[in-house]
């Protein structure tokens, strides 16, 4: 597993694994916050570009926040019964098919 090899490579070198922790929530943390700021950014591009109005880009967003929210729970039982990879799969599988479906309509 690479977190056992990497652990092995930083104690040869007297560096504690916290540190990858700390670096990995650091980065996901960062990321997390860009994307959480990315519609206040695409705000008026997305009203030039579509026509939207504010309240309705606002909604979708308040939406996707909303359901990202209520959805987290209901994953934990999958990812408890079968692992984490399955879950994750499936999820992609889902994202992937759901874009793939609303580009379509957008042609």
């Amino acid at each position: 597993m690479l977190s056992n090899r990497l652990s092995a490579a930083m104690t040869r070198r007297g560096l504690h694994y916290s540190w990858v922790v700390g670096a990995t929530t650091f980065l996901t943390m960062l990321v997390t916050a860009g994307a959480v700021g990315a519609p206040g950014v695409l705000l008026l591009p997305l009203q030039r570009e579509f026509g939207w109005s504010t309240a309705a880009i606002s909604s979708a967003m308040a939406t996707r926040l909303l359901l990202f929210g209520l959805m987290g729970p209901g994953r934990r039982r999958p990812v408890h019964r079968r692992g984490r990879n399955d879950p994750v799969a499936g999820a992609g599988a889902q994202h992937a098919g759901a874009n793939q479906s609303l580009s379509k309509k957008a042609l």
